[in-house]
C-alpha cells in the first residue's frame, strides 16, 4: 500500500498523539457462553480459550417479509447472514501488551425483499445485490501512551466506529445504520457491509468522555464489478476516502461531528463532468431512566453532501427505544423509529419528476428467548416509495430470528 494512501493524516495523527491525556474504554467481561449461546462453553473448552486470548463468536440471522400493500403487494421473501468471529487479545495469546486482532467472516444469502417494496434506503439490512461468503473484518490495532491513543490497521468496517449510534443499531432498516447520503457514495460505497476495504484508523481520548478519531480507507471497497468472494484491490482511480469525527461521552449521553472527503472525483449526475464527493453528519443519544420500567434512549442523526456528484443532498433519521418495558420480560426491547432520504437538486434534474424525498417509519420489538435466540417482529411503512410521485404508500412486515452460538 502506498504511504501516499495516508499522507494527509500524519498532522492529524501527530496532533492528535500530543493531545493524548486521559485512559481510554476498558473492555467487557466476556459473556456467560453456558446461559447466552446456544453452542454452551464447549465443556468449557471456550470459557479457557477466552482466558488465553481467544474469543469466537458467531450470529446467523434469518428474516422472513412479506409485503403488506404497495409494491408487489402480497409477496414473501426471505433472506439470511452468518457471521463468525475470531478476537485476539494480543498480550494474552502471544504477549503482544496493549494489541487486539480481529477476523471476521461474513457469508449472505436468500431474496431481495426490498424488490416488493421499492424503497430507495431499503427495509433489510443484511439484504445484498449477490449472495456471497466474505472476509469482511481483519485488523491488528495497538495501544499507545496507557491506552489514550489507538492506531488500527487492516480490513475495517468504517460503520463499526463511525456515523453510529448505539440506540439505532436495534432497527432491521439500513438507513438506521449509517445515512443514506453516504451509504450512496463513491463507486462501490464507503467501506460498510457488505464491503470493506483497507484502512488506517487512528483514536485518542485526550480529555476524560472526550474522543477524536480519523481515518483513510482505500476508497473503492472490493471489486465493484465482482461482488463475490474477497477483493483487495488497490490503484486504478479508487482514490481514498478520509473520514473524521469528534465525539464527546458520559454516562448517558452521546454526541458526535464528524465528515468525510473522497480524493477521487466523480461524474456530476446531471452533466457527466468530475466532481468532488464530501459530506458532513451530526449525532446525537441520550438515555433516560424510568424506574422498574427500564430505559429510553432516544437518538438523532442528520448528514448532508455536497451534492454535485451525490443522488442525495442529505438525510436524517431519529427514535427511540424502550428496553425493559415490561417488567417480567427486562431484556426486551420495542423501538419507533422515522427516517427520510432527500434527493438531490441534480438528481432530480437528471432524472425526471420526481418526488423530492422518501420517508420511512419502523416498529420494531426484540425478545430474547435465552440461550441466545432472538425474536423480532418488524413493521415498516414507506412514503413516497422509490421517490415516485404518487405511488402507493408500502407497508412491509418481517420477523427475525437470530441465533448467537
Amino acid at each position: 500500500m502506498s504511504s501516499a494512501l495516508f499522507r494527509p493524516l500524519y498532522p492529524v495523527i501527530i496532533f492528535f498523539t500530543c493531545l493524548a491525556a486521559q485512559p481510554a474504554r476498558t473492555s467487557e467481561p466476556a459473556p456467560d457462553y453456558a446461559q447466552e449461546r446456544i453452542s454452551g462453553d464447549w465443556s468449557g473448552a471456550r470459557s479457557n480459550l477466552d482466558a488465553n486470548g481467544y474469543t469466537f463468536e458467531g450470529v446467523a440471522a434469518v428474516d422472513a417479509w412479506r409485503q403488506l400493500a404497495g409494491g408487489k403487494a402480497g409477496r414473501w421473501r426471505g433472506l439470511g447472514n452468518l457471521d463468525l468471529q475470531v478476537a485476539i487479545d494480543g498480550d494474552k495469546a502471544f504477549g503482544w501488551k496493549d494489541t487486539r486482532l480481529l477476523v471476521y467472516g461474513l457469508g449472505d444469502a436468500g431474496g431481495r425483499p426490498n424488490e416488493l417494496a421499492g424503497s430507495l434506503a431499503g427495509i433489510d439490512n443484511i439484504e445484498v445485490g449477490t449472495p456471497a461468503v466474505s472476509l469482511y473484518e481483519a485488523w491488528i490495532e495497538r495501544n499507545f501512551a496507557a491506552n489514550r491513543v489507538s492506531v488500527l490497521a487492516g480490513l475495517h468496517n468504517l460503520n463499526s466506529e463511525f456515523y453510529v449510534t448505539e440506540a439505532s443499531a436495534l432497527f432491521l432498516g439500513p438507513v438506521f445504520g449509517i445515512g443514506t447520503e453516504m451509504s450512496a457514495t463513491g463507486r462501490n460505497g464507503p467501506s460498510i457491509f457488505p464491503s470493506t476495504s483497507l484502512a488506517l484508523r487512528v483514536r485518542v481520548e485526550p480529555w476524560a468522555g472526550v474522543s477524536l478519531q480519523t481515518a483513510a480507507y482505500d476508497g473503492a471497497p472490493g471489486d465493484p464489478s465482482n461482488p463475490r468472494g474477497t477483493h483487495l484491490k488497490l490503484g486504478g482511480g479508487d482514490g481514498t476516502l478520509y473520514v473524521a469525527e469528534a465525539g464527546w461521552e458520559t454516562d448517558d449521553t452521546h454526541l458526535g461531528l464528524g465528515g468525510w472527503r473522497y480524493s477521487a472525483k466523480f461524474p456530476d449526475v446531471r452533466t457527466g463532468a468530475p466532481a468532488g464527493s464530501r459530506g458532513v453528519y451530526f449525532l446525537a443519544e441520550h438515555t433516560v431512566g424510568v424506574g422498574a420500567f427500564g430505559d429510553i434512549s432516544c437518538f438523532g442523526r442528520c448528514g448532508w453532501t455536497a451534492a454535485a456528484a451525490e443522488d442525495f443532498r442529505c438525510s436524517w433519521s431519529a427514535g427511540a427505544v424502550w428496553s425493559g418495558l415490561l417488567r417480567s420480560r427486562p431484556q426486551s426491547s420495542l423501538g419507533l423509529a422515522v427516517a427520510q432520504a432527500v434527493l438531490s437538486d441534480r438528481f432530480l434534474a437528471a432524472h425526471g419528476p420526481l418526488a423530492r424525498s422518501e420517508t420511512q417509519v419502523e416498529l420494531t420489538w426484540e425478545e430474547p428467548l435465552g440461550h441466545g435466540i432472538t425474536l423480532q417482529p418488524d413493521l415498516q411503512l414507506i412514503r413516497n416509495p422509490g421517490g415516485v410521485i404518487g405511488a402507493k404508500d408500502a407497508w412491509a412486515a418481517g420477523v427475525r430470528l437470530k441465533l448467537e452460538f
